[in-house]
């Protein structure tokens, strides 16, 4: 009677155990709230609510980003959401997207071959000089003085009297030792009067100084965007990002390099243009360096402005700034994250995807279980107890394969993980 006694208090003991195992298996699963999905296409995870917030692509293949970006357009074109696409020589991206929307007539390529970009197209000289003020603001490669600027108005204002706007390529070069000969041949036909002549001229002559430093900056800002900006004889099919937001189009612009600072400050000035005016559009940057961009990061950094940010790793775009990665994290309403090799960008990912409460068993052997004969061995009690560990370790993001995702919603607080077709 007492072996068998013993029998059914082993036999509890045991069940017990792995109730206890399977239990604890379950609240760690539960804990880390990682919901599993089926093997699925990258675009199931693109939905059109994404396209009214933020979004955040990093890690992985630039097949599987592209990807991602060409659903999210194709969602905004659907719903009349004009899209300006940065990107820097992204063939494959710029080869797929013309290939979803160059049969539609709201879709514009701004490249190296297009010649057709006019960021002063539609606006009065008031408007030009605030643009080159946005673009020139804190900017390390040029600095204008108020002299300068007084120079570039009088400019602005001959121009738009000789053409009837400000067209960016008689900007590029400045015919600097002609000006004063053009206003006095102006007044003389009556097209200035004779005070509108002597006001230009007063402008011309307070700045005549900065000369040199106005006629560098067109000049490499003509050169960073060579191939982009349009020329006199392309000055009729020239468009501006103005007009084209107004139009509802889908916009992708190649600004070739990240040191093309100049080029992507005055792309940049006229969203931040577009932002005072509560026009709505989404910006999308495919591997735009952020670090150091003061102008790029305040059009992010805007309340007002939704993007989609694509990138192979988030963390060295953002000059590895801590502070600016968990910025950018917080602020998307959703991130995709895929592999990352770099282990300091893999723990920034684990570290963004938080922690659980982790229960963890330890054992102990049990005396009373080995007073008959029969059981060899002392059977095992369980003690339960929990700490903190983190939802997807380093180890896990740094190995992930490059068809593997965790998806994290931050406004439900979802984070999904699969296998990608």
């Amino acid at each position: 009677m007492n072996v068998w006694m013993e029998y059914l208090r082993m036999y509890s003991h045991l069940k017990n155990n792995e109730r206890i195992k399977k239990n604890v298996k379950k609240s760690n699963m539960y804990n880390k709230r990682i919901q599993e999905y089926r093997t699925s296409e990258i675009e199931g995870f693109i939905t059109k609510n994404d396209i009214y917030g933020r979004l955040v692509i990093s890690g992985g293949s630039s097949y599987i980003r592209n990807r991602a970006i060409n659903e999210y357009c194709i969602y905004a074109y659907n719903n009349n959401i004009p899209v300006i696409i940065l990107h820097k020589s992204n063939s494959e991206l710029a080869n797929e997207i013309s290939s979803l929307f160059s049969q539609v007539y709201n879709y514009t390529v701004i490249d190296s071959s297009s010649m057709n970009y006019n960021p002063f197209m539609c606006k009065n000289p008031d408007e030009v000089i605030q643009l080159i003020k946005i673009a020139t603001c804190n900017c390390k490669e040029v600095s204008f003085n108020a002299n300068a600027f007084e120079y570039l108005i009088g400019i602005s204002l001959l121009i738009n009297n000789i053409t009837g706007n400000v067209p960016f390529d008689m900007f590029a070069p400045i015919p600097y030792n002609d000006v004063f000969d053009k206003i006095k041949e102006r007044t003389i036909s009556g097209a200035l009067s004779i005070n509108e002549g002597d006001a230009i001229s007063s402008r011309l002559l307070k700045g005549q100084q900065e000369q040199s430093v106005l006629e560098n900056y067109f000049k490499e800002l003509s050169s960073q965007g060579k191939g982009l900006f349009a020329d006199i004889s392309n000055r009729k099919n020239s468009v501006s990002l103005s007009a084209l937001v107004k139009k509802s189009h889908i916009s992708i612009i190649d600004i070739k390099s990240d040191v093309n600072t100049l080029l992507l400050n005055i792309i940049i000035g006229e969203l931040l243009q577009l932002i005072s005016s509560n026009s709505k559009f989404i910006l999308v940057l495919s591997e735009i360096d952020m670090y150091g961009n003061e102008l790029l990061k305040k059009i992010l950094h805007s309340n007002t402005s939704n993007w989609l940010i694509s990138s192979e790793d988030l963390f060295p775009i953002l000059g590895s700034d801590e502070k600016e990665f968990t910025f950018f994290t917080n602020m998307a309403s959703k991130v995709l994250i895929m592999a990352h090799r770099n282990n300091k960008s893999a723990e920034q990912w684990s570290n963004y995807l938080g922690e659980y409460e982790e229960a963890k068993i330890s054992e102990s052997n049990n005396l009373n279980y080995c007073n008959n004969v029969i059981f060899q061995k002392p059977l095992n009690t369980l003690t339960v107890s929990t700490s903190k560990e983190k939802r997807v370790p380093t180890s896990t993001i740094s190995k992930m394969s490059d068809n593997e995702i965790f998806v994290n919603d931050n406004t439900t607080g979802e984070l999904k993980h699969a296998r990608l077709k």
